[in-house]
């Protein structure tokens, strides 16, 4: 009996302890919800609430006793997805408006007291309360050029603000650039790699500084330690967590330690691998003594160097289809996977944009799949890309082809049948994807309207014009097209079938 009466106290006072959480809780929440913005209640017992009449911002307590006055802006609201809030040491950055756009920074302890004077300008406007580290600049006047220096979060100046630029690199080192010569800096603020070059990329997916100096490229780690001497005519990556290299024509494939995985007298054709921020992308197209062949992300060659050219593919937006190239051999092209797989085989004399290819001088289509769909039997072939209503083209539109064969046309959908409703109209302007269905917007008999494909009249066709363009359309909430007639202006709910006059033009 003993033992049950000491766990029924037991459970009535955890009941009770929940009950007083969810109370707690409960109240702050209610505090919060008085704000225009806020930011959840520190561990100080603290939250940044802005006020909604003027936007600025100040911060209360769990009774909602207003403890730092409303006095600071609002800005990082707009740039961060963690809302600012005291960090660990109970300090704060924070900015005071100056304009509606602009504002000045400096940082605040929990009382309110001015840590950091107000006096400095940032690029980055997403103050994380864990951030070790803030970079700000200062400048006289807007004219004044702009210089840069390192606070930590106890507002203590570790780089001092003379330098044009400062990166941070993984939170504790940062590139530095002065008179246009780059250097590394530790969080003591003493240089670890001096400013001694004329370039320094850090490119996070392999945890490397790209280094330059007198055209030539190396990499070091942000502690200034070399991983790949400057001794290289160019350096790239890959979301492989490599890091290739380019000298004398031979390639050579490291990690991001430094240790050489593969190396080989091989080119690639396009060096904007070299000069740009982003990653090389695998399967990799390489030339080797003239012939094209295919490397994957395992430095393996899945497609031999026999061809004469291999590119990649960009007829195929519907769905799109990964890694598959067009390859041309002895003037004959086809399309390969990028483990060199045909299914067709190298049989076209051409191949156009969209899949469109030529055999005997005669057009068919070929579909994202290798796949010839359309036979070549056609004097013409165009393809028409549907537009759809959730922002333009892209993965959710569909692919017809308008086909002629003497003097015949026909529309064709991507499984080669044939759309019996574009026979029912004079001109076809453009196809919409609405929800899965597509509308064919045409002129007939002079006038303008729009047919399902399944052959059903959804504006009829006694309109005088139709506009599409995409930028004037984002006013209007049902569809891209506006149909007129005299003076009056009409968008289409497409779901319902109805044409609506328009009361925003």
């Amino acid at each position: 009996m003993k033992k049950v009466f000491v766990l029924f106290l037991i459970s009535g006072f955890i009941h009770l302890t929940l009950s007083a959480q969810k109370t707690s809780e409960e109240k702050k929440a209610a505090l919060l919800a008085k704000y225009h913005h806020s930011a959840p209640f520190a561990a100080n017992g603290l939250a940044m609430v802005c006020k909604k009449d003027t936007e600025h911002c100040g911060c209360i307590d769990t009774l909602g006793n207003k403890v730092i006055p409303f006095k600071y802006g609002m800005n990082f609201f707009f740039f961060s997805g963690a809302k600012p809030q005291f960090n660990s040491v109970n300090r704060m950055v924070v900015a005071k408006p100056i304009t509606i756009t602009q504002a000045i920074y400096g940082i605040i302890d929990e009382k309110g007291n001015t840590i950091l004077p107000f006096e400095y300008h940032t690029d980055y406007h997403n103050f994380h309360p864990l951030d070790p580290y803030h970079v700000f600049y200062k400048r006289e006047n807007e004219e004044a050029p702009r210089k840069y220096g390192v606070v930590d979060s106890l507002g203590k100046i570790l780089i001092p603000f003379q330098y044009d630029k400062i990166e941070v690199v993984e939170k504790h080192h940062f590139i530095i650039k002065k008179n246009n010569l780059y250097g590394i800096a530790n969080a003591k603020g003493e240089l670890v790699l001096p400013i001694n070059y004329t370039k320094a990329d850090y490119r996070p997916v392999v945890k490397s500084i790209f280094i330059e100096k007198g055209n030539l490229w190396g990499a070091y780690n942000s502690s200034g330690i070399e991983i790949l001497p400057i001794q290289f005519d160019g350096i790239a990556y890959s979301n492989s967590q490599h890091i290739i290299t380019l000298k004398d024509s031979v390639l050579s494939f490291y990690d991001f330690k430094g240790k050489l995985l593969k190396q080989g007298k091989l080119e690639i054709e396009d060096n904007k691998y070299f000069t740009y921020n982003s990653p090389l992308k695998f399967p990799l197209i390489l030339k080797k003594e003239g012939k094209h062949g295919i490397l994957d992300s395992y430095l393996n060659i899945v497609s031999p160097f026999d061809y004469d050219q291999i590119y990649t593919s960009r007829n195929y937006l519907f769905p799109s289809s990964s890694f598959l190239y067009i390859a041309k051999k002895e003037d004959k092209y086809g399309f390969i996977t990028k483990d060199n797989h045909s299914k067709e085989g190298l049989i076209f004399t051409q191949i156009k944009e969209y899949g469109i290819v030529t055999q005997n001088d005669k057009l068919g289509w070929v579909n994202n799949k290798a796949e010839l769909i359309i036979p070549c039997i056609y004097d013409k072939v165009s393809a028409v890309i549907s537009n759809v209503s959730e922002r333009g083209r892209g993965t959710l539109s569909n692919i017809y082809l308008e086909v002629e064969k003497e003097g015949k046309k026909l529309l064709l959908n991507s499984n080669g049948e044939t759309i019996s409703a574009y026979n029912s109209i004079d001109t076809l302007l453009s196809i919409l994807t609405q929800n899965k269905k597509d509308f064919i917007i045409g002129k007939k008999n002079g006038k303008f309207g729009a047919i399902g494909t399944d052959g059903n009249i959804v504006v009829p066709f006694e309109y005088d014009n139709v506009q599409s363009d995409f930028n004037l359309f984002m006013r209007f909430e049902m569809g891209h097209y506006l149909f007129t007639k005299g003076k009056k202006s009409f968008v289409v709910d497409w779901d319902k079938g109805e044409v609506v006059e328009s009361k925003g033009w």
